[in-house]
C-alpha cells in the first residue's frame, strides 16, 4: 500500500536554508496533497479514501530529486515494515509460493509418470471373418500400429484380458526405437464353445513390460451358436 516514511520524514519543517539537523526530509511542501484526487495527506496515515493511484508517490519523488534527497519517502511498502523493517507478507508470499510450486511440479511428475508411453491401433485384418482351428478353435487376425512416444528405445507387449483365451504374436516383444511407428499382427485364438455369438467382443492390454499403456475393446467373429 502506499506509505509515508514518517521515521524518516518526521519532524517535518519548511525551508531548506539554515535548516535545523532535528528536521526529518519532508519540507512540508504539500505537494502530496495537491496531486491527490481524494484530497487526502498521506502523511496523517493509512486512511480509507486512499485509491492508491501513486500520485503522491511521483510528486514526492521531483520533490527529494530537487533538494538532494533520496527518492522513496512516500513509497509502496508495509506498515510492518515500515515499523520494524521486516516483512511477514513477503515471507507467506515465498512460502504460498513454494506450496504452490511443489504442487504443481509434483502434479506434473505424476502426471508424466501415469501418462501413456505409447500409442497404439489394432484394427481387424480385411476379407478375413474368422478361422477354424484344430482343437474346435477359431482365431480372429488383427493389424496393429504401435507408436513410442518417448525419446527412448521401448519394447511393448499385446495380452488378451477377456476372455480367457491365447493372443499369438511372432514376437514376444514389440522394440520400437524413440518416436517411432513399428505395424504388425497378431491372432486371438479362442474356444469355439466360448464364442457364443457371430460377433462379440474382447479385450487386448497393451503393456511396456508389467505396466498397462491402455486397454483396447475390439470385435471377434464367428459363426455364432448352431441351431
Amino acid at each position: 500500500m502506499v506509505t509515508y516514511d514518517y521515521k524518516r520524514g518526521e519532524p517535518r519543517g519548511k525551508g531548506l536554508k539554515n535548516r535545523p539537523a532535528h528536521l526529518g526530509d519532508c519540507i512540508d511542501c504539500k505537494q502530496c496533497v495537491a496531486v491527490c484526487p481524494t484530497g487526502i495527506d498521506i502523511r496523517n496515515g493509512i486512511q480509507m479514501e486512499c485509491v492508491n493511484c501513486t500520485a503522491c508517490i511521483d510528486a514526492c519523488d521531483m520533490v527529494m530529486e530537487k533538494i538532494h534527497k533520496p527518492r522513496g519517502l512516500i513509497r509502496y511498502t508495509s506498515q510492518t515494515l515500515l515499523e520494524t523493517g521486516k516483512s511477514g507478507l513477503p515471507n507467506l508470499r515465498i512460502a504460498v509460493y513454494a506450496i504452490l510450486f511443489l504442487v504443481l511440479f509434483s502434479t506434473a511428475i505424476t502426471l508424466y509418470l501415469k501418462s501413456p508411453t505409447a500409442h497404439g491401433v489394432i484394427t481387424r485384418v480385411r476379407g478375413i471373418l474368422y478361422q477354424e482351428l484344430k482343437g474346435n478353435q477359431l482365431g480372429n487376425t488383427y493389424n496393429f500400429q504401435i507408436l513410442n512416444k518417448t525419446l527412448e528405445k521401448r519394447s511393448y507387449t499385446f495380452r488378451l484380458l477377456k476372455p480367457e483365451g491365447k493372443l499369438v504374436t511372432g514376437e514376444k516383444e514389440f522394440e520400437v526405437a524413440p518416436q517411432s511407428i513399428i505395424k504388425g499382427t497378431f491372432m486371438v485364438i479362442l474356444d469355439r464353445k466360448k464364442v457364443l455369438f457371430k460377433r462379440s467382443y474382447i479385450q487386448v492390454g497393451l503393456f511396456e513390460g508389467k505396466r498397462m499403456q491402455k486397454v483396447y475393446i475390439l470385435t471377434f467373429l464367428g459363426p455364432g451358436r448352431k441351431k
